[in-house]
């Protein structure tokens, strides 16, 4: 169950994390040396009044800027002549949603004082893809540990209805209805299965509390409501897994008849 709820994790979260990557990558507008202020504040103006940019992320950086940040000095710039070999930017971050961005940079090479457009390259989908070779890794681990838990609860419930079959057909020959017989043993899978979620759910939630607090970027892709689905649906899996397994088990008790129960 807990490497089932990973694999669900991986996949419910998936499409988040390639969200959460488009809108931390930055777009950047170089600006030409010969600029002015009020075409630098009509570039601002225009990317301040998209929708699809993310709000507050439109910022100006003087080339000034970009040259200290890489410990140059005013005595470096002095031997190159003087000049500052980079240029004046500016930098913007798209929303997830927005997907023309060839229409976006084509809009901004049009306007005055802009000299070129550059965007990081991120390989979302070979991002998304990676994560669920990983999901798929989780799921071949959950049904290997399944089969042979499956083996493990099969040989008790086995070895319980073996010895309680004599029980058992007498409450049938006396006239006790099936879902009657079966009922007790339903209600004993129905906690078996909820203890089993419930320590893998436990687990689960160590997982997402630790992975959340040792980084904040996982915390920003872990979502809760996806937590929640994903405790539900193991708790579902196992309680319906043992529920069928004792089923299909005893409905072989309630069909044989008295001389088989000696074999």
């Amino acid at each position: 169950m807990f490497f089932l709820g990973l694999f669900l994790l991986v996949l419910l979260h998936s499409q988040h994390l390639v969200d959460i990557l488009k809108e931390k990558a930055i777009h950047v507008v170089e600006l030409k040396n010969t600029i002015s202020d009020s075409e630098k504040a009509e570039i601002l103006s225009f990317l301040e009044a998209q929708e699809y940019i993310v709000p507050s992320s439109v910022g100006f950086i003087p080339k000034e800027e970009a040259y200290k940040s890489l410990g140059l000095t005013e005595e470096n710039t002095s031997l190159n002549g003087g000049l500052n070999p980079f240029s004046d930017v500016i930098s913007y971050q798209l929303l997830s949603t927005f997907s023309d961005r060839d229409k976006l940079k084509q809009e901004l090479q049009v306007l005055n004082g802009v000299e070129k457009h550059y965007s990081q390259n991120i390989f979302y989908e070979q991002i998304k893809t990676n994560l669920l070779r990983l999901g798929w890794v989780l799921l071949i681990l959950a049904i290997i540990f399944g089969v042979l838990a499956f083996a493990l609860i099969y040989s008790t419930l086995n070895l319980q209805l073996y010895s309680d079959r004599f029980e058992i057909k007498t409450m049938e020959l006396v006239g006790a209805e099936d879902d009657f017989i079966v009922k007790p043993y339903i209600a004993q899978s129905l906690r078996v299965g909820f203890l089993s979620s419930l320590i893998a759910a436990i687990f689960l939630i160590i997982f997402y509390v630790v992975t959340g607090a040792s980084s904040g970027f996982f915390a920003e892709i872990l979502q809760f409501q996806w937590m929640f689905l994903t405790i539900v649906i193991i708790s579902l899996v196992a309680m319906l897994f043992l529920t069928m397994s004792n089923k299909y088990l005893i409905k072989r008790y309630l069909s044989k008849q008295i001389r088989d129960l000696y074999n």
